[in-house]
């Protein structure tokens, strides 16, 4: 039990009687812990149909919240066939976020952090050039193992999500700090 528990994120287990002093010592350990690093807020923008605006909206809010002081955003176009952000931000990325999804071994921060491409000095962005190729079985797991390690990378993750609704949503809502929902 305690494995599993520590596999689906736990940090201790108490048994009990748990004192005040068994708890204090727990919390304690647990946040002086280097694995528990400061983790950007996730802020997720999901289109409720095509042509809602979604994407201007996600795109906006990325560019505005790189504007505060001594903040770092990452924009992340979770559209990987199609996505506007190569068009509005006029990046041309050689390999991007279809990329990584395809390898699933090689995502990790340092990876994360070679494929964004710098807008300014305090917006990335990750997304993938659009494309007609045919699609793949994309995996909700390997779209929230790339948030958990942008999260380290900058104080902001700023997603922009497709209209259509999938389980990669679900998973998006219930890990969001902010979630905009834009209709029309």
């Amino acid at each position: 039990r305690y494995r599993k528990l520590l596999d689906q994120g736990g940090a201790d287990y108490l048994f009990t009687p748990v004192t005040p002093e068994r708890l204090l010592g727990s919390i304690s350990r647990t946040f002086a812990r280097s694995e528990n690093k400061q983790t950007g807020t996730l802020v997720t923008f999901i289109s409720c149909g095509g042509g809602s605006g979604g994407s201007t909206v996600a795109q906006n809010a990325a560019v505005l919240l790189s504007q505060v002081p001594n903040k770092r955003v990452m924009l992340l176009d979770f559209d990987i066939y199609t996505g506007s952000v190569t068009l509005n931000f006029d990046v041309h990325p050689v390999k991007g976020l279809r990329d990584l999804m395809r390898d699933p071994k090689s995502i990790n921060p340092k990876e994360i952090a070679r494929l964004a491409q710098d807008r300014s000095g305090s917006l990335q962005i990750l997304c993938s050039p659009p494309t007609l190729e045919p699609g793949f079985a994309l995996k909700a797991d390997h779209f929230i193992d790339i948030l958990d390690h942008a999260r380290t990378l900058v104080d902001f993750v700023v997603i922009d999500m497709p209209g259509s609704w999938s389980l990669l949503h679900n998973k998006m809502l219930a890990m969001s700090e902010r979630v905009g929902l834009v209709a029309t």
